[in-house]
């Protein structure tokens, strides 16, 4: 019974997460976000109290967009592998790191105020034949190793 009961309460409590109807979503938005990515592919919308977010994938590209509703901030979170990452960036980690291999990045990108102001994070994982690393690099060029995992053989 007590299973039962938390159940009913996390379903009703999650129930406003679920994808919406894009009719229900603010049309301008949703007519900005088709303009800026005509190519995106398997679309979906979320509301939230505070926040519109869209889940899809470009070129391959997964990513999430947070709208806040009440502020200007937009946060693009993607997930992709090297040849997606800048070629500067590439670069740098290649040279800092030569004897680790790149295996995926997440970029989480921030646009705040009426300036519209970007700040962009990359958390970088890396490889070698001990370990697995995570490197964070911002738009400002600071670049620090942030996890380092011996590999379990």
């Amino acid at each position: 019974m007590k299973k039962f009961i938390i159940l009913l309460v996390a379903i009703v409590m999650s129930a406003g997460t679920f994808a919406h109807n894009i009719s229900d979503i603010d049309k301008k938005l949703v007519q900005s976000f088709k303009s800026q990515f005509p190519n995106a592919q398997e679309v979906s919308w979320y509301e939230l109290p505070d926040t519109y977010e869209v889940y899809f994938i470009e070129e391959g590209i997964r990513t999430r967009i947070t709208y806040w509703k009440k502020a200007f901030l937009v946060q693009f979170l993607r997930h992709y592998q090297e040849k997606n990452l800048p070629s500067y960036i590439q670069y740098r980690i290649k040279k800092e790191f030569p004897d680790k291999t790149i295996h995926g990045i997440t970029e989480l990108s921030t646009i705040t105020g009426p300036e519209k102001n970007v700040k962009v994070v990359y958390d970088i994982k890396l490889v070698d034949n001990e370990n697995w690393w995570t490197i964070k690099l911002n738009n400002d060029g600071n670049l620090k190793v942030v996890e380092k995992f011996k590999k379990a053989f």
